[in-house]
């Protein structure tokens, strides 16, 4: 879900379910749990193409809030189906 605090702003909030494995002592059980995570942060527009989230990630297996994670990410955005229309007009 997100949120447009401005034209360059937008809040970001997710949640979801995860699939963990985990191995008995002796490696000869393997048991499949599902673990729940919420993230929430902001997401800053440089150009319509090019943004940077940055949000606080918690997930049910962590013990206590001091677990939590601080996750940052470059995005980069091409728009290849605007120039293969260009190119085809051009032709």
């Amino acid at each position: 879900m997100e949120y447009s605090a401005n034209p360059h702003t937008h809040s970001i909030v997710e949640a979801g379910a995860l699939p963990q494995l985990k191995f008995s002592d002796d490696l000869k059980t393997i048991d499949l749990n599902t673990v729940w995570y919420g993230m929430a942060g902001l997401r800053f527009f440089f150009t319509p193409n090019t943004s940077v989230d940055a949000a606080i990630r918690y997930r049910g297996d962590y013990s206590g809030l001091s677990d939590a994670e601080i996750r940052v990410g470059v995005n980069l955005g091409i728009d290849v189906f605007g120039s293969v229309k260009k190119k085809k007009m051009e032709i």
